[in-house]
């Protein structure tokens, strides 16, 4: 099993100078946990959606990440002052009630939140209204922060995913409006160091997909740089990086998950508008295949892997959520309602459960959300 981490930002209008995409850079922080094995039988794609629980405070661009005691770290991001923010709290399923922990020592947001294998978090880059790009890092460590070693350069919006070796393995990102890092770095939980690899993504971009493949390797889909673009890079554990084969047709802001096999799905994007096409990542051939459309035209959506069904939620302009059923191959529409539409996070919790946990509804300036909902598999 892999870990994905997502964090690709949205940057500040004055950014926009530099090739930055205004209208949606970028998808929010997301901790995907696909698991290889199926978690049971299920009858079909219906999904139950709880009602909203009220979170510590209302946050959106924020990160959270599935601990290996299974629960929730969820930090940072912004409220309606449109400041970045450091509190932090934990989602208890068991309990499905949150509480607060320490607050980082910067706020950030747009940052992307790791759980590591022995019980810790890292938190990596982000975003400073003031302060630009963040070059430091910080670990949570049952409920305190401590410093952990600075990147290279700034980075917001980096995508990181831990290794079967507990190694997280971190790549793309951008430093402000300056520039897009290439280079591919490893943090090593063991003695918490930081080094760079001598691989790079190509080419430098914002907006793209990171996704996590069942066999070990990521993917890097898409993304924008003056216009949309098809690109996509394979990283493997080690480091190490190559280009693979160009996603059928161009997008930013899509959002994927793992098909039954642990194959990549990737759902919509944003290419002069929303897209409604799924495209399948046939992981043993290295081959995309065209599989069934979205009922709803998403961009800016998040989507996890459940026991029978992939489900896909909100978007510019839809609080709907879509599933599609493995054991048909088509999608069952509009399942769920979860209240917001992007810069949520959403985060399966390992038993056909997933945390929906703040957001943006309407216009991001006033109605960053403080609520959470539970949705269930059935």
């Amino acid at each position: 099993m892999q870990r994905i981490v997502i964090a690709l930002s949205c940057l500040l209008a004055s950014l926009a100078g530099a090739g930055c995409d205004t209208l949606f850079l970028t998808r929010p922080p997301i901790d995907l946990d696909e698991d290889d094995d199926p978690l049971g039988e299920c009858t079909g794609a219906t999904v139950a959606a709880g009602e909203p629980i009220t979170m510590g405070a209302a946050r959106t661009r924020h990160a959270a990440a599935l601990l290996a005691d299974g629960r929730v770290l969820i930090a940072g991001g912004h409220d309606n002052s449109y400041l970045a923010i450091a509190s932090a709290e934990l989602f208890d399923p068991a309990s499905a009630t949150f509480a607060a922990t320490a607050s980082m020592a910067t706020p950030r947001q747009d940052f992307t939140l790791v759980a590591l294998d022995d019980g810790r978090a890292l938190a990596i880059g982000g975003f400073q209204n003031e302060g630009g790009s963040v070059r430091g890092t910080e670990i949570w460590d049952n409920g305190a922060w401590s410093a952990g070693p600075d990147l290279p350069e700034p980075r917001t919006g980096a995508a990181a995913f831990v290794a079967d070796d507990g190694r997280v393995v971190i790549f793309g990102g951008q430093n402000n409006a300056e520039s897009y890092p290439q280079r591919v770095l490893i943090f090593d939980p063991r003695d918490d160091s930081l080094s760079s690899t001598s691989s790079d993504v190509v080419p430098p971009r914002g907006s793209s997909t990171a996704h996590a493949l069942a066999d070990g390797r990521a993917l890097m889909i898409g993304g924008y740089y003056t216009s949309a673009l098809d690109a996509v890079d394979v990283i493997f554990a080690d480091g190490r990086a190559r280009q693979g084969p160009a996603i059928p047709g161009a997008r930013r802001s899509a959002c994927a998950a793992n098909d039954d096999v642990g194959d990549a799905l990737v759902f919509g994007g944003y290419a002069g508008g929303a897209l409604s096409d799924v495209q399948r990542f046939d992981a043993a051939a290295d081959q995309w295949r065209a599989a069934a459309p979205l009922p709803t035209a998403r961009y800016g959506c998040e989507a996890v892997t459940l026991s029978c069904a992939a489900l896909v939620c909100g978007g510019v302009d839809t609080t709907t959520c879509d599933a599609l059923d493995f054991a048909t191959g088509a999608f069952d529409a509009d399942v769920a309602d979860i209240g917001t539409e992007f810069d949520f996070t959403m985060t399966a919790l390992g038993d056909d459960r997933v945390l929906v946990a703040g957001g943006v509804r309407g216009d991001e300036l006033e109605n960053v959300q403080r609520s959470a909902r539970v949705l269930v598999l059935r």
